[in-house]
């Protein structure tokens, strides 16, 4: 029996010209609940029905219609009308389809029940609910597989190889099998063990009992998705793949020395792929749905478009891969925040594409909504696309994956900025699987993980929320609108409430007592900075220096501000706590370091070049720990097999989500759209905010974005 996801696909891609096919599928499935179905279909044409039921009077009651075409609403339509001319008697149409319609046929069915004709629908659905109910269904599902969708798999080359550089599909064959080995791997598996058995599966691709490969071909294989490496480095990860693999996977033949993919691999290896283009069919269904309804993408072809927006993403997590496996190699996180979006653009589409400023943009705020905010389907195909890069550039960058991610603190602290705790407001209020923020941090903490904050971090929380309360109540305002008033209004919350609303996490009396309690909901501690002793005084005076320049600058003043004085106040202890809990830590360096800062603040990054702290504290370590990095630890680190227990299980981040500088003449914008489209999907109504801001955007010539990673200028006035 076919999995669900390549019966799915094969329902989803049988062409017209394939309808016997298709006629027979659906004569098997009907055959099990209508013995007396008779097929009425010929060449020369069947009156309307394909077929009828058997009754003892001769005049049926119920027709039957197959059809693969696209138009089923003309399609339903023409076949009623040539029932009631021909077959008058029949009161039921039951139209079998290989097409999803759900819901979208009711308006037909009560046009059709008006006159007389009861119109029953069995779409794709209806195939799939029904394909493991008997062995007759079952056989016949397989069969229809079997002739749709191996010779769409032979086409698209995901289970195929070809002898070329690393760079077109043997690329694609590397990350598929990636990809399959982890969704079948169990919790806790050999992450070396794990690639190396992928990587000799890619390598056996299109073998059999009649076409085996030998040892050293495998070897060849191997290498040519590993280029950088020398057989004598990695043959004896390949031979203990080869030897685990015999057991259940592969079939091994002594004489010869010889191997094969076995016929259950084979077959699970056909349900994968054929599950994964279903889901990557999907994602690019909803892509140039998207392009389309952009007008900023100009006459530019959707398809054109939808191709580059997938190798834009492809690099986007080639490079935080690559980054990820470059940090554990040299032991210690990068200085400098991961790659914008935007430059990854830039080397996608083409330098002569990238002088056109609004084009790059628009493909830059595609990609950071489709990152930031991914549908369902959207979700699961770029999750397994970003782990599979990103083992791809670990095997990459070390031949022994397991030792290098040993390298990573099994245990330790991290100190939150306002930053990223933030989030957390709005995501109360977002549907279960919306709250990428509250997944991070309850996940950091099963693995083992010490979250703490400051009170300093409290009290900006608390002078945020009341600025988004005052602007709520504000008839005219200067500046940009708060953040947590902005994902209010995105998911759904509207001006007039938002007082009571924000009352679940702050009352009048004690708000930072109430946001206190409201953080250790999640697991974080509400701590006092760590002392100061045993640091340089002058590292701590010039970490002090550092954040008063920060914040003051941000506010182009030269004379004294209490409020940038109390923001490079709360950063400097997280940065000195830090470093003080580090002091303490007896023989550790680079990524052994158990003490952390998490902030989405890029000054923290640029602290770590700025002379005066590199010339008080030597040898200065950054206790930056990027979002990126702290996702991808948590996937891959020593902890991973209690943090994530499926394929599935996973965080909804995997690009900084997008921080707009709103001004309050498009954010009136925003809350008017999204009060129109109060019925629709989240994901959907986030799309559509998102136009018709990028179309005020373009009236108004106001276009100030800035991303988590990159805040500077507008940090304190937007938090």
């Amino acid at each position: 029996m076919p999995t669900r996801e390549r019966f799915e696909f094969a329902l989803s891609n049988v062409k017209p010209s394939q309808w016997e096919l298709f006629e027979q599928l659906a004569s098997s499935f009907l055959a099990s609940e209508y013995p007396n179905l008779r097929t009425m279909a010929t060449p020369s044409g069947d009156g309307g029905r394909d077929s009828e039921l058997f009754s003892e009077d001769g005049a049926p009651s119920v027709a039957f219609q197959y059809s693969v075409t696209g138009a089923w609403k003309a399609k339903i339509d023409a076949t009623a009308e040539r029932l009631s001319k021909k077959f008058p008697e029949i009161r039921v149409l039951r139209y079998i389809t290989s097409a999803s319609i759900g819901a979208k046929a009711d308006d037909i069915k009560a046009r059709h029940m008006k006159k007389g004709l009861i119109v029953d629908i069995c779409d794709q659905s209806w195939f799939l609910d029904r394909a493991s109910i008997d062995a007759n269904r079952s056989n016949s599902a397989e069969r229809f597989c079997e002739f749709i969708v191996d010779p769409i798999l032979a086409k698209s080359k995901v289970i195929d190889t070809s002898p070329i550089g690393l760079s077109g599909d043997e690329l694609s064959v590397s990350l598929f099998y990636l990809d399959m080995q982890r969704a079948d791997d169990t919790a806790g598996k050999n992450l070396t063990r794990s690639c190396y058995e992928a990587l000799v599966k890619a390598a056996l691709s299109g073998t059999s009992p009649e076409n085996t490969m030998s040892r050293d071909e495998i070897y060849n294989r191997v290498l040519r998705f590993l280029p950088r490496y020398e057989l004598s480095q990695i043959s004896r990860f390949i031979d203990n793949a080869l030897t685990r693999l015999r057991r259940k996977e592969i079939g091994f033949y002594k004489k010869s020395d010889s191997f094969c993919l076995n016929y259950q691999t084979i077959e699970r290896i056909k349900d994968l792929a054929s599950e994964r283009l279903v889901v990557k069919a999907k994602f690019e269904s909803e892509v140039l749905d998207v392009i389309s309804s952009r007008q900023s993408f100009g006459a530019i072809n959707a398809q054109d478009a939808v191709a580059s927006t997938f190798n834009i993403i492809d690099a986007y997590f080639l490079k935080q891969g690559e980054r990820f496996a470059s940090d554990i190699s040299r032991g210690e996180i990068s200085e400098t925040p991961a790659a914008a979006i935007e430059h990854v653009v830039g080397e996608c589409i083409g330098s002569h594409l990238y002088k056109n400023k609004r084009l790059a943009d628009c493909y830059a705020n595609l990609v950071h909504d489709i990152l930031s905010a991914p549908s369902p389907a959207a979700f699961k195909y770029l999750q397994s696309r970003a782990n599979s890069y990103t083992l791809l550039s670990f095997l990459s960058e070390v031949p022994d994956v397991q030792s290098a991610t040993n390298k990573l603190f099994s245990s330790g602290s991290i100190w939150l900025d306002t930053t990223v705790l933030l989030p957390l407001i709005p995501e109360s209020s977002a549907k279960a699987g919306e709250k990428p923020f509250s997944e991070l941090f309850r996940r950091a903490k099963k693995a083992g993980i010490t979250l703490k904050v400051t009170r300093g971090v409290i009290e900006e929380i608390e002078r945020h929320l009341n600025k988004c309360r005052v602007y709520s109540k504000s008839q005219t305002w200067t500046g940009y609108v708060p953040y947590v008033f902005q994902r209010y209004v995105l998911q759904g919350g509207s001006r007039d409430h938002f007082s009571s609303w924000l009352e679940k996490f702050v009352g009048n009396y004690r708000p930072e007592d109430d946001i206190a309690n409201f953080i250790e909901e999640f697991s974080i501690d509400v701590v006092e900075p760590e002392r100061s002793a045993g640091l340089p005084e002058d590292l701590i005076s010039a970490i002090q220096n550092y954040w008063q320049n920060v914040h003051t600058r941000r506010r182009a003043e030269d004379e004294f501000n209490l409020q940038a004085n109390r923001l490079a106040a709360h950063d400097s202890e997280n940065v000195i706590s830090v470093l003080s809990e580090r002091r303490r830590e007896s023989g550790r360096e680079g990524l052994g370091f158990r003490s952390w800062w998490l902030t989405l603040d890029g000054a923290a990054y640029r602290m770590q070049n700025d002379s005066e702290v590199v010339s008080a504290g030597r040898n200065f370590k950054s206790p930056i720990m990027s979002l990126d990095f702290l996702l991808k630890y948590l996937a891959f680190g020593p902890a991973r097999d209690v943090v994530y227990s499926s394929e599935n299980d996973s965080v909804r981040i995997f690009a900084p989500e997008i921080f707009d500088n709103i001004p309050p003449d498009l954010m009136m914008v925003a809350e008017n759209i999204r009060q129109d489209l109060a019925d629709l999907d989240m994901h959907i109504i986030k799309r559509r905010v998102r136009d018709g801001l990028d179309e005020a955007r373009e009236r108004t010539g106001i276009s100030h974005k800035v991303s988590l990673e990159e805040i500077d200028s507008a940090m304190d006035e937007y938090f």
